[in-house]
């Protein structure tokens, strides 16, 4: 799984590996569970990341649930764009559909 992007890359697919994954498992991303696709060959988990939605620099959990389970926690970086970006400064704080 990739754990940062920078602001300004393109959309794309997370995938996420780990061990006991199922099709009931659900990817929160940044506190809002996600469509979630389970790929029972490969054992992994993925969704898409809309980077339309996200302006500035952040740091966001990154979850897995199954049911009332939740694993650990692992953070996700969006870094700040190029410093020549004016809209890099500007923090999104909250992520939209």
């Amino acid at each position: 799984m990739p754990d940062t992007c920078t602001i300004g890359d393109p959309s794309f697919t997370l995938d996420i590996e780990g061990a006991g994954f199922t099709s009931t498992c659900v990817i929160n991303f940044a506190g809002q569970d996600e469509p979630t696709t389970f790929n029972a060959e490969e054992g992994t988990l993925s969704t898409g990341i809309n980077m339309d939605v996200w302006h500035g620099a952040d740091v966001v959990p990154v979850v897995i649930k199954t049911g009332s389970l939740t694993s650990n926690i692992v953070d996700f970086t969006f870094a700040a764009a190029d410093a020549g970006t004016a809209s890099a400064s500007k923090r999104k704080s909250k992520r939209g559909g």
